[in-house]
């Protein structure tokens, strides 16, 4: 994302990966979205404008809203930096775009959330607004391939590593949105009730889909000699329980 001489940004990006995006009604190659199998993953940028009336959040509200989930029962939402991270590198670097698009997204029923940005692995439980919620994705932080700035290795309720309170966002997200959730401090004193599985270690993961309301997640760690699961979890979609629309809320019956 580094900026040219003129000032653009994703210069690179855009002309080596160019995704098929205008298939998916965005005008942006930052933003679009495919079918693959039973899911329906849209992609969207943490480098963007994500504000209510942004072009980003109204491409993916109509994206959102128009899913069959008879067609594509499975809803993602994949973008950079973690909305729910409990590392102290980037802790609530991204709440301001969590603030205005995660009721977006839970109003649609969102299933999983990727992201990456820290360089480990974490997995929520169903969350919405930093609370469980069995209507709320799960959040799955997968920085942890490989990189040369090392392992993203100590969490923020560890004593000692919880960050300063910031005054300012990183360049990418200048604004600063930060949230005393935890009895009034900026971090907790131990593992968030939303954090099920967490370690800094790199890794690789699976995700199969074995029915409408049911897919196998698993991690592995990189460094383990045998093929054995170090997290595994069965997701459980709850339509019914969650009032998901079947067939999108563009054509939700009034």
């Amino acid at each position: 994302m580094e900026p040219q001489s003129d000032g653009r940004k994703f210069v690179s990006y855009r002309a080596r990966l160019p995704p098929n995006h205008e298939a998916s009604g965005s005008d942006d190659k930052l933003w679009y979205s495919v079918n693959v199998g039973p899911a329906h993953i849209a992609f969207i940028t943490s480098y963007a404008d994500y504000d209510e009336d942004s072009a980003q959040y109204q491409w993916l509200a109509a994206d959102l809203a128009s899913v069959n989930r008879t067609e594509t029962p499975w809803l993602i939402v994949t973008f950079h930096a973690p909305w729910y991270t409990s590392y102290s590198a980037h802790w609530q670097e991204a709440n301001c775009q969590r603030l205005a698009m995660e009721p977006l997204l839970y109003e649609n029923g969102v299933d999983l959330v990727f992201n990456g940005h820290v360089h480990a692995y974490e997995r929520t439980f169903p969350v919405y607004n930093n609370t469980l919620d069995e209507c709320g994705p799960v959040h799955l932080t997968l920085g942890d391939g490989g990189n040369i700035e090392d392992l993203a290795a100590t969490f923020v309720d560890y004593p000692g590593y919880c960050p300063s309170v910031p005054q300012r966002g990183p360049t990418y997200q200048p604004d600063v949105c930060n949230q005393l959730l935890y009895d009034g401090e900026y971090c907790p004193t131990s593992q968030p009730e939303w954090s099920a599985f967490r370690e800094p270690s790199f890794g690789h993961s699976m995700l199969e889909f074995l029915d409408d309301t049911h897919a196998r997640f698993a991690w592995y760690r990189n460094q383990d000699a045998d093929t054995s699961v170090a997290d595994e979890v069965i997701l459980v979609r709850n339509p019914e329980n969650c009032g998901i629309p079947v067939e999108g809320l563009n054509n939700k019956a009034d």
